[in-house]
């Protein structure tokens, strides 16, 4: 026992912050596809939408939420804005961090 180090982890594990918002699943899916080919780790996470407020949310009943970790974001949001004018249209992209 005696010698013994304490484990000690990464400052950067379980630090997501969310990348963006998608209000379809065709949009999630090219988010999915690209990310994955990037071979960028994220979360996803399908939040449900009270019906009175839908229309924040473009009329989507469920929201796709993207995460990712906070070392991979500036990869991962210019990947995100590669994509075509259509789906972004249709994705919420979170701009608070530079």
């Amino acid at each position: 026992m005696f010698g013994a180090r304490k484990l000690s982890f990464d400052k950067n594990i379980d630090k997501n912050i969310v990348l963006c918002q998608a209000y379809n699943r065709m949009v999630a899916s090219q988010v999915t596809r690209r990310l994955a080919n990037s071979s960028l780790s994220y979360r996803i996470d399908w939040v449900g939408i009270p019906f009175f407020l839908r229309n924040k949310c473009r009329g989507a009943s469920q929201v796709c939420v993207f995460s990712v970790n906070r070392c991979d974001y500036t990869k991962a949001k210019m990947i995100i804005n590669e994509l075509e004018d259509r789906y972004l249209r249709r994705l919420s992209v979170n701009h608070a961090i530079a």
